[in-house]
């Protein structure tokens, strides 16, 4: 005989792993390969298969994320130059510039 503590706990058990079920869930991705690759891996059974192609996927998709990363510090570095180098603004300040932006669209 279940105790109303009991039921009560197995409740929120539930909920709990429903709650984690939600931020959870997971896709199913489809991969082809050709037949020969198929046979050789069917030939490891004891090989997790998809959890190798999840880390890859995860690997492959960070070494993305990084090279982004590496790209946009590269670009920052040389819009930094460029402003240093004031080839554009004559040794003027942004507000001159932009006063004088304005007063050419009047």
């Amino acid at each position: 005989m279940l105790t109303f503590s009991t039921e009560l706990k197995q409740k929120k058990d539930l909920n709990i792993l429903h709650v984690i079920h939600l931020f959870m869930a997971d896709v199913t991705v489809s991969l082809r390969v050709d037949e020969q690759l198929h046979n050789e891996m069917k030939l490891h059974d004891e090989i997790n298969w998809s959890a190798i192609m999840r880390k890859s996927i995860k690997k492959s998709l960070e070494n993305f994320n990084r090279i982004d990363s590496d790209r946009a510090q590269h670009a920052v570095k040389i819009m930094e130059a460029i402003r240093e180098s004031k080839v554009f603004d004559k040794g003027k300040s942004s507000l001159e510039i932009i006063r004088e932006w304005r007063d050419k669209r009047q």
